[in-house]
């Protein structure tokens, strides 16, 4: 069974092979196609007659199936999914929300890249609520948008996790959404306190050294030490959702960033010091008495880090760019702003990137402080340096984290398949880690590394 739909009160059961099931009168009868290649993904009931069936391998067609003279109709429209509204076929390609006749004709309805909370951001879920008759959308990084009938925004908040919503459930104003990797998280519409449930051990995004030990962040505002060999939680604000990057001052405070707020840990406790609705924190960067915070909406604020210690501290000021941002580092004395579609600034003011790599999703990157020796890292095995231009990596990586000097190699770069890659002596070397399906992150200091990823973290000497 891939998928049902309800009408009056029959239940339509979508199979592979072109089977459908039909359950009425607590009895079930069976509907063959006669293309039994059809891989019945998602099935849609608009009546007793009309039945649209959606193959998810066959994104450019949506089949008619009509009950009563058994004719099956192809409709060449282009979506991700379908799902009935106000007794209409509704579907949606990356960000839009469009209305299907049975035609196939195809109305844009709405935008949704007007009302995520990222750049980029694609539409993973949508329904239709049975009380309120609103159409719901999840977003492939946590975004959750409400419209009405008529396509206009009646509210929009954020899930707390920087995954995809793959379905959401209404009840009493709160939610329930299902996310990618095997999680579950609920709250109130109009609060942040979020509570999380999962099958799994939650990703660990970030690691910065600390004390004698590393300090790690990731899922569900999941926050601990990892010293002398082992790991303890520390408790942190019930508001925190995801934890996705963190910085270290020269007084040994992390600062981490995430869904919605910039935390602090200092003399083992862990604050939320400021609170950054409908922003979702990618990266941050102080410098001297300033931080400098990217967002996956594509802007770079910049505020003081008296911050720390006055909780009245406000942005000093913002700038724009049109990409969600990847990563911020120190280059050339200056902030080298990343973005995940290629662009590359040198530095925040630039009105041009200094490097494009077309095509190219990056993740991170390597800044030196008084040189141009840049490093960036991106999908589909990509590695790149300013000076000589794109490295052959001898192995897929399709997730790549970049890690500047180590002082045991030049570079580390963690990938798929928890493998970690190194360069020593011009040559590249090869570690299993072990832990889970990508790393996230790699820190070190002089006598360990601690490497975070999928389901874990793992510590060298």
């Amino acid at each position: 069974m891939n998928s049902y739909s309800e009408f009056d009160n029959a239940l339509y059961i979508g199979c592979s092979g072109g089977l459908i099931l039909k359950y009425e009168n607590k009895s079930f009868s069976k509907i063959q196609l006669s293309n039994k290649d059809i891989q019945i993904t998602k099935i849609v009931a608009l009546s007793h007659e009309d039945l649209y069936l959606y193959d998810k391998n066959n994104r450019d067609t949506i089949y008619h199936y009509h009950l009563a003279t058994k004719k099956i109709t192809t409709l060449c429209v282009i979506v991700y999914d379908i799902f009935k509204a106000d007794s209409h076929l509704f579907g949606w390609n990356v960000d839009k929300l469009l209305k299907i006749n049975s035609e196939g004709e195809s109305v844009a309805f709405a935008n949704l890249s007007e009302h995520f909370y990222s750049k980029d951001e694609k539409i993973t879920s949508a329904e239709q609520s049975k009380k309120e008759g609103h159409l719901v959308i999840g977003g492939s990084r946590g975004s959750i948008v409400i419209l009405n009938s008529k396509g206009d925004l009646v509210q929009k908040f954020h899930s707390g996790a920087y995954a995809k919503i793959r379905n959401i459930k209404f009840k009493k104003k709160t939610y329930m959404a299902g996310l990618s990797g095997g999680r579950m998280v609920t709250a109130k519409t109009n609060k942040h306190n979020y509570k999380f449930s999962f099958i799994s051990a939650p990703n660990y995004f970030t690691s910065q050294p600390y004390k004698n030990g590393f300090f790690i962040g990731g899922q569900n505002g999941e926050v601990g030490l990892f010293q002398k060999g082992k790991f303890h939680y520390l408790e942190a604000p019930k508001i925190l959702g995801d934890i996705l990057c963190s910085a270290q001052l020269e007084n040994g405070t992390v600062l981490f960033g995430g869904v919605e707020c910039i935390g602090v840990l200092k003399d083992n406790a862990i604050k939320q010091i400021l609170s950054l609705d409908g922003k979702i924190v990618s990266s941050i960067l102080p410098i001297d008495n300033h931080l400098f915070i990217g967002t996956t909406g594509g802007e770079v604020l910049e505020v003081s880090l008296a911050i720390i210690e006055e909780s009245n501290t406000t942005i000093t000021s913002t700038t724009q760019f049109n990409n969600a941002i990847a990563d911020l580092k120190l280059y050339t004395n200056q902030v080298m702003v990343v973005l995940e579609n290629g662009d590359v600034y040198n530095t925040i003011s630039d009105n041009s990137p200094s490097h494009q790599f077309d095509g190219i999703k990056l993740y991170s990157s390597s800044g030196v402080k008084t040189t141009d020796d840049a490093w960036f890292a991106g999908e589909d095995n990509f590695l790149a340096n300013t000076n000589s231009g794109t490295i052959e990596i001898p192995e897929e990586i399709p997730q790549p984290y970049l890690h500047g000097d180590v002082g045991i190699g030049d570079y580390w770069i963690g990938g798929f398949s928890g493998t970690l890659l190194f360069t020593h002596d011009n040559k590249w070397k090869k570690v299993h880690t072990g832990i889970g399906n990508s790393l996230f992150s790699i820190s070190s200091t002089k006598d360990e590394i601690l490497i975070t990823g999928e389901y874990g973290a793992i510590r060298y000497e």
